[in-house]
């Protein structure tokens, strides 16, 4: 990926907008963002990885804090970023979610994905989708993102901290190396399959050995496969020269097995012949003795054909008898029946006149009953219409009073209330209060560093006072060992000066030679001076430079102090500023929560005060029709006239006693008639017979 421009407004420190055109570096392939610490160098990745994830660059930070706090209320918090990869071209237009200039209800998180087809052209407007498509395009997470080609601050040891696995799949994105990984696994698993179907033979081949009956399997079955390769063809040929005797064998013992089977066949033919002599013998002495049992048979059998001749006259006779026997049976019988009938005709003739009432009181119930069924309609009517009356009055009258009215009235003084308390509206807003917070931290922030500047600047320099006064100590130990060792040059050239002879250093011929005292220069502790010397001169560079360093840190520090001071006007100690106004701020934060809280109970009382109402508008609609069903039901009446005494169940009970008297009657009539019909006919039958 290659950024071509990142447009940042109203983000992190820029309170305005700020363009950074990333064509300007074509040809070179790395360039350093530098600032001193503050100046918005890490909020350059954050708009980056913002406009890409919708996230930071950092887990030290969130993208509900990326809008400036010194941005205008109107200046909407968004980055606008355009990069190339692959040849194509992308845009990405995103805004985090920030409040809103005029009302309460804060700007939605939003974005926009463009790709370049001779103009931009969008890709995806929802932020899942977007997430989704650049990770396609990047191929690349955001985890992977941060910490391959973005490696914030303090967190370069993150991708080589990162275990085997993560390293493995972060490489594997990067340089496409799946095809490769699959075709591995793919062989990897062909290999163990075959390699699996070979030890599968093998052990398959060695319980096969162990199947057969031979001492040597055991021992052969631990061997390679050549040794048993080999032991099986000996074993082969072995067999091959055994199956041949036994063929043989099994030829000559099949032979004699014939001949064998031959003698046996004709043995049992010959047992059978002896066997059927015996059988007719017996059979030949079993006639000779039954002789004297035929004889009596054939006596038996004259005995029976002459009675056979006299059976059909006995049978008649028997016949004959039954017949009488019968005959007189049933002359009794009839006497009997006679008998009973003449009874029963005179009982008959003593209930008639009984039968004849019944008759006549089923004709008058009869038509009692017709005068009921008449009745019924009307009555069942008029009793369903003043049932219905008598629920429509109590209907009516629940309906007359509104169950939830005290609750209403109660919801309805409420929301007065809670209207008259958000009708106020605070003087001042909970933002700009925690905007002045934040300034004040800033300046807060600002003098403590001054102060630690102030304090490392006075350590500085009384390190470097020290420092300066060791090396003018140490300068004049390396002076005396400088002096001596001039002293010792100047005593070892006097003894080579010669009277008239040219001096080597001022050509005088004279030489008046000074007396000089006894000098004695130690060289390592000479070359030890010179060393801390210039130890102690590096040292007084550093502390100069810390000094100056210092000194410059302090003085832009006090200048943004001041800068920020200009905004902020108030007396006293900054801290106890910060805490009055944080302890204002929260209390406006308390208050504007408490408003919202407050709007937000009105909206629910105002819904639940509509649903009341609606109820209580439904419930008088409701009452308004059971009054006039109510009216026409009376009216109903009226045309029915005055009721009956009596009732629609009276009548259905006198109803059901008349249908279960004519029934009885009915029955009781039914049965004398139908005996009356029986001893009728009996007499006409019984006179038939006597003629």
């Amino acid at each position: 990926m290659r950024p071509v421009e990142l447009m940042i407004q109203a983000f992190g420190p820029y309170a305005e907008r700020e363009t950074i055109d990333f064509t300007q570096l074509v040809g070179r392939s790395m360039f350093v963002v530098s600032g001193r610490t503050g100046a918005g160098k890490t909020t350059i990745f954050d708009a980056m990885t913002f406009a890409l994830y919708g996230r930071a660059s950092g887990s030290l930070r969130n993208a509900s804090d990326f809008r400036s706090q010194y941005a205008q209320p109107e200046l909407k918090t968004e980055v606008d970023f355009s990069f190339t990869i692959r040849g194509d071209r992308y845009r990405i237009v995103r805004q985090p979610q920030q409040p809103h200039p005029k009302n309460k209800t804060p700007i939605p998180h939003e974005a926009i994905l463009y790709e370049w087809e001779d103009g931009w052209k969008p890709l995806a407007t929802k932020v899942n989708e977007i997430q989704e498509r650049i990770e396609s395009i990047l191929q690349l997470s955001y985890e992977q993102f941060s910490q391959i080609l973005l490696l914030p601050q303090n967190q370069f040891r993150q991708l080589l901290d990162s275990n085997s696995n993560e390293k493995q799949q972060i490489l594997q994105s990067i340089f496409k190396t799946e095809a490769y990984r699959t075709f591995q696994e793919k062989w990897g698993e062909r290999y163990s399959a075959y390699r699996k179907q070979v030890e599968w033979a093998v052990e398959r081949t060695r319980l096969k050995l162990l199947e057969l009956e031979d001492e040597a399997i055991e021992e052969v079955s631990t061997q390679s496969i050549e040794e048993i390769q080999r032991w099986l063809d000996e074993r082969e040929e072995h067999l091959i020269a055994t199956c041949e005797t036994a063929l043989a064998q099994k030829q000559t013992y099949a032979t004699a097995l014939e001949e064998a089977r031959d003698a046996l066949e004709k043995a049992k033919a010959l047992i059978t012949l002896f066997k059927e002599r015996e059988e007719t013998d017996r059979a030949l002495a079993i006639f000779l003795n039954g002789e004297s049992i035929r004889n009596e048979t054939r006596e038996l059998l004259t005995n029976l054909e002459v009675a056979a001749n006299i059976r059909p006259v006995f049978e008649r006779l028997q016949e004959l008898e039954q017949l009488v026997r019968r005959l007189t049976m049933e002359e009794q019988t009839s006497s009997t029946k006679l008998e009973h009938l003449q009874s029963t005709q005179s009982k008959l003739v003593e209930r008639q006149p009984t039968i004849e009432t019944d008759k006549e009181e089923v004709i008058s119930r009869k038509e009692r009953l017709r005068i009921v069924d008449e009745m019924m309609p009307r009555i069942k009517e008029r009793a369903t219409l003043v049932t219905l009356r008598d629920r429509l009055m109590n209907r009516a009258k629940e309906l007359a009073m509104f169950s939830k009215e005290s609750r209403l009235q109660e919801l309805q003084e409420r929301e007065r209330r809670l209207v008259d308390s958000i009708k106020s509206e605070p003087s001042e807003r909970a933002v700009d209060a925690e905007r002045h917070v934040d300034r004040l931290v800033h300046l807060a922030s600002l003098e403590t560093k001054a102060r630690e500047l102030s304090k490392q600047l006075d350590e500085c320099e009384r390190t470097g006072k020290d420092v300066q006064r060791q090396y003018v100590t140490q300068q004049e130990v390396v002076t005396t060992f400088t002096q001596q060792e001039q002293l010792i040059l100047a005593k070892q050239l006097s003894e080579t000066l010669v009277d008239g002879e040219p001096c080597p250093v001022c050509g005088s011929r004279h030489h008046d030679i000074p007396q000089h005292e006894e000098t004695v220069t130690n060289i390592a502790e000479r070359d030890a001076a010179v060393a801390r010397l210039d130890d102690l001169s590096t040292r007084l560079i550093e502390a100069r430079a810390d000094y100056r360093s210092l000194h410059q840190q302090l003085e832009a520090v006090r200048q943004e102090i001041d800068q920020a001071s200009k905004d902020i006007q108030f007396n006293g100690d900054v801290t106890e500023e910060l805490n009055k106004w944080r302890t204002r701020a929260e209390l406006l934060q308390r208050e504007e929560r408490m408003h919202q809280e407050n709007e937000r109970t009105l909206r629910q009382l105002s819904a639940e005060i509509r649903q009341l109402e609606q109820e209580r508008r439904q419930q008088f609609e409701e009452r308004e029709r059971v009054v006039s069903e109510l009216e026409m039901t009376q009216q109903s009446l009226y045309a029915l006239g005055q009721s009956e005494e009596t009732t629609f169940d009276a009548l259905q009970r006198e109803r059901a006693d008349l249908e279960h008297r004519i029934s009885m009657l009915m029955k009781q009539v039914e049965a004398y008639d139908l005996e009356f019909e029986t001893v009728k006919k009996h007499f006409g039958k019984r006179k038939n017979d006597c003629h």
